[in-house]
């Protein structure tokens, strides 16, 4: 997926974050996340751990949940902060499908793993100075 996709699809997210008033129990992201003129969703790291990674990492981390979803969760907020820490980084969980289910609480397991990227909320980057730059 090219960078433009991948921050058009993280706009949508956030977008859709904002408006929609079943998110305010999973406020993983703030609804007003990155929404400010001239600033643009970054994709600073991404994460993909199979179920031994994940464990592992939220052991090292010393995540213990009975809730795996929100042990899965605090993982990746805590995998974002130190993947950049001085940028107030936020994890986009991508998959698997069961941890983005409307039942992710009963039916997501740690062994299933957990991917997605961590964003950053930069200046926007000028498309008609990057363009210029490139001899297009």
């Amino acid at each position: 997926m090219s960078p433009s996709r991948i921050r058009f699809a993280l706009c949508c997210f956030a977008v859709s974050m904002a408006l929609s008033p079943l998110c305010a129990a999973h406020e993983v992201i703030p609804p007003d996340w990155c929404l400010q003129d001239q600033r643009e969703p970054k994709i600073v790291a991404r994460f993909d751990m199979d179920g031994k990674e994940l464990r592992g990492f939220l052991a090292k981390c010393g995540i213990v949940e009975k809730d795996q979803w929100r042990g899965a969760t605090k993982g990746v907020i805590e995998y974002c902060k130190l993947a950049a820490p001085k940028d107030d980084a936020v994890p986009f969980v991508f998959g698997p499908d069961s941890y983005l289910s409307d039942h992710h609480h009963s039916v997501y397991d740690l062994d299933e793993g957990i991917s997605g990227a961590c964003a950053v909320c930069a200046p926007r980057t000028q498309r008609g100075d990057k363009a210029a730059a490139s001899g297009r």
